[in-house]
């Protein structure tokens, strides 16, 4: 049988300007070192579970999404295994878990990030991480190296870098004739949430489906942004919903670098000048 000690942790932390880049610098490649230090935040939990440890170093995030930090770290100090995933993770909301990449200059350690957004206000939420089994991927049956279950239980306290733009509604007309209303923009380094309006929700096609997004940078520049998502209610025969949607960016983008936000080929300026 073997030994499993779980430690699981309900913490709050708050902001410490300078430590943070440090943290993040395998989840970003050491960009924009000084938007990360202003608002991401360091946690420290961790659990050993089977000859390897899970730590939770850092979150950075805005009202809706965050993005959460891991190391995972082989206890006897010898190199962690190619193509290491966990066989299962059980993430407090609805998101998604990266690759786990091995550290390049410390082959006992390791690195991956899960992004999580939510169509609801997020910050202050205890939430829990749970990930069982570690095995290698060898693409049929998978090989456990660990077994075990790695939980840790956290407070989403952060500073809330989302910015309200102020917009008078006006509306877009997506690639595949959907038409919406766009009502609220709200803009953080991670990402763009929109709130809008949606006609026809039954029409054919769906929701989202030839939505596109990109920003105009200041150096006049064009970067187009992965497909979001988002969602909304509504019932038979009902003419129009309101629905969310948000678009995420790779790494954290500072609002000033943004001169523009293209909606479905509709351009919405920024006003840095403030």
């Amino acid at each position: 049988a073997c030994f499993v000690l779980i430690l699981s942790m309900a913490l709050t932390a708050e902001a410490t300007n300078g430590t943070v880049s440090n943290l993040l610098a395998p989840l970003f490649g050491g960009a924009q070192t000084e938007i990360v230090d202003k608002i991401g935040v360091p946690i420290g939990a961790s659990t050993s579970v089977n000859g390897y440890t899970l730590t939770l170093d850092a979150i950075i995030g805005d009202r809706y999404s965050v993005m959460v930090a891991y190391t995972l770290s082989r206890d006897d100090g010898q190199a962690i295994p190619e193509n290491i995933s966990f066989e299962h993770s059980e993430i407090w909301a609805s998101g998604y878990r990266t690759k786990i990449v091995i550290d390049d200059e410390n082959p006992s350690i390791a690195h991956f990030h899960v992004r999580v957004h939510r169509n609801e206000p997020i910050i202050g939420r205890i939430v829990t991480a749970t990930f069982t089994d570690l095995v290698i991927d060898n693409g049929e049956d998978d090989e456990v190296i660990a077994e075990g279950t790695w939980q840790i239980k956290y407070t989403l306290r952060y500073p809330d870098s989302t910015e309200e733009l102020p917009v008078k509604a006006f509306e877009v007309v997506d690639d595949g004739g959907h038409k919406y209303k766009v009502k609220v923009i709200l803009l953080s380094p991670l990402g763009i949430h929109l709130d809008m309006v949606f006609y026809e929700p039954e029409s054919e096609g769906g929701i989202y489906k030839d939505f596109k997004m990109s920003l105009i940078m200041t150096d006049g520049t064009e970067l187009p942004l992965p497909d979001g998502g988002g969602g909304g209610r509504w019932t038979e025969g009902d003419k129009k919903a309101d629905v969310d949607y948000y678009a995420e960016f790779d790494v954290p983008i500072p609002h000033e670098d943004i001169k523009a936000i293209v909606i479905c080929g509709t351009v919405f300026e920024l006003n840095n000048s403030d």
